[in-house]
């Protein structure tokens, strides 16, 4: 292992350690299984993470730290289909802070691909028509080289009052067209609203 490598991967344990209050609410912000469009789903991970402890530390996950805040994520897999599902559900110190998440997706987007290997990925940025509060900027790469050649990954992100959430959507080429991952993403916003767990916790 690298020490890049070693060192995400102890930062990754390191933000899932410690006390996470308010976890269990969080995690029921997440889509359930049986809440997906069509069959045979299956939520194969859950992780909870201590925010702005891990990965982007700007002023808006500073501000969640000190509030104590907590995100979720969520992995699901289709194994008919081969299609894979991320999502991520994140409290916010504010909803300007969610709705500034938003907006910058195409340039975080492009900041994680920066890093990697960009000969390895064809990427392409669209702009999509979707409900008010999901971002209209859809973000998609193909992997070109290795193991996973041709595996298709579609993005997209939205906000609802303070929270924040993402939607990655990945498959075998054309596995997922974008009115597939947006309603993920209407059904998922939807969740959210309906939720009776918007308090969280407070430092």
């Amino acid at each position: 292992m690298t020490k890049s490598k070693l060192r995400r991967a102890f930062d990754f344990a390191y933000a899932q350690a410690g006390i996470k209050r308010g976890k269990n609410e969080v995690i029921s912000l997440l889509l359930e299984p049986s809440e997906l469009p069509g069959e045979g789903w299956k939520r194969t991970v859950v992780h909870t993470m201590r925010s702005g402890v891990i990965g982007e530390v700007d002023e808006i996950a500073k501000r969640a730290r000190k509030r104590g805040y907590v995100s979720a994520w969520g992995s699901y897999k289709q194994p008919s289909s081969g299609k894979g599902l991320l999502l991520r559900v994140a409290p916010l110190d504010s909803a300007a802070d969610a709705r500034s998440r938003v907006s910058t997706l195409e340039e975080r987007m492009m900041s994680l691909l920066r890093r990697e290997d960009r000969a390895r990925f064809d990427s392409v940025r669209h702009d999509l028509q979707v409900p008010e509060g999901v971002s209209r900027v859809g973000f998609e790469h193909v992997i070109l080289k290795g193991r996973s050649q041709g595996r298709n990954f579609k993005d997209v992100c939205g906000s609802v009052q303070e929270i924040y959430y993402a939607v990655g959507c990945s498959g075998p080429a054309e596995g997922w067209t974008w009115d597939e991952v947006t309603e993920i993403s209407g059904l998922q916003r939807n969740k959210i609203i309906g939720s009776q767990n918007y308090l969280k916790p407070r430092s």
